[in-house]
C-alpha cells in the first residue's frame, strides 16, 4: 500500500509539473524562492503550502527551497496558501514523511497530506509571475516574516522581494509592486529611460509567427494565380 501511495504521488507530481511548467508562447517562468525570514524562531511548527499542482498533497516549506511550479494562482480553484501545524501534531499525523525530487533544482522535499486543524495564514502567498522572453529578469525571491502564531491566528507580513537579472545584479522592491514598477536605474549600469521588459524589442510569439507565415503563403498563392 505504501508503494502504491508513493507511485501515486510521483505520477501526480509529474502531471502537475508538466502542466505548471507550460508557459504561454513568448513567455517564461522565473526562478523562484519563497522565504520565511524568521523560520528558525518557530521550530515548534511545520509550515506547508497547499493546494498545489500535485493534486491532494501539501509540501513542507524548508530553507532555500523554491516551490515555484507547485503554486496555484487561483485561476483553477483555490490559490496556494501557507499553513502552520504544531510539530507534534504533524509528526503524529505523518511520523515518516516521504521526500521526493521537486524538480526546480533537484531538491528533495517533504510531500504529505495537509493535516486536519492546520492553521491558514492571514496573507496569501502569490505564485511567481511569468515574463516575456526578452525580459532581463530571471529570478524572484519573495520574503515574508511571521508576526505571530496562536491557536486561532497565523499572521504573516510580506517584507521584501528580491529580483535577479541576467547581468548578475539584484534589486529589492516593496511587495506587491509588480515587475513593471522596477526602474533599471537601481541596477548596476542601468539607464534612466529603461524599464524591466519595457522599451526593448520583445521576442515574436508563436501566434505572431504563425500569422506571418500564413500571410506569406497567401501572397505566394495570389502571385502564382496572377501569372
Amino acid at each position: 500500500m505504501h508503494r502504491l501511495l508513493a507511485v501515486a504521488i510521483l505520477l501526480c507530481a509529474l502531471a502537475g509539473l508538466a502542466q505548471a511548467d507550460a508557459a504561454p508562447p513568448g513567455q517564461r517562468s522565473l526562478d523562484y524562492k519563497f522565504t520565511i525570514s524568521n523560520l528558525k524562531e518557530y521550530q515548534d511548527y511545520v509550515f506547508l503550502i497547499y493546494p498545489t499542482s500535485n493534486s491532494g498533497f501539501a509540501y513542507v516549506v524548508e530553507p532555500g527551497v523554491g516551490l515555484s511550479n507547485l503554486m496555484m494562482d487561483g485561476g483553477k480553484g483555490e490559490a496556494t496558501a501557507l499553513y502552520a501545524v504544531p510539530r507534534k501534531d504533524f509528526e503524529a499525523s505523518d511520523p515518516n514523511p516521504e521526500r521526493y525530487d521537486h524538480g526546480d533544482h533537484g531538491e528533495m522535499v517533504i510531500v504529505t497530506v495537509l493535516p486536519g486543524g492546520a492553521l491558514k495564514a492571514s496573507s496569501s502567498i502569490a505564485p511567481p509571475e511569468r515574463v516575456p522572453d526578452a525580459d532581463p529578469l530571471v529570478s524572484l525571491e519573495r520574503v515574508v516574516r511571521i508576526v505571530k502564531i496562536t491557536d486561532s491566528a497565523f499572521v504573516l507580513e510580506p517584507t521584501d522581494e528580491i529580483l535577479g537579472y541576467r547581468d548578475g545584479s539584484t534589486v529589492h522592491r516593496k511587495p506587491g509592486q509588480g515587475t513593471a514598477a522596477i526602474p533599471v536605474t537601481t541596477r548596476k549600469g542601468g539607464c534612466a529611460s529603461c524599464g524591466v521588459g519595457g522599451t526593448g524589442a520583445a521576442a515574436p510569439t508563436w501566434p505572431a509567427l504563425a500569422a506571418l507565415l500564413t500571410a506569406g503563403a497567401a501572397l505566394l498563392v495570389l502571385r502564382r494565380r496572377g501569372r
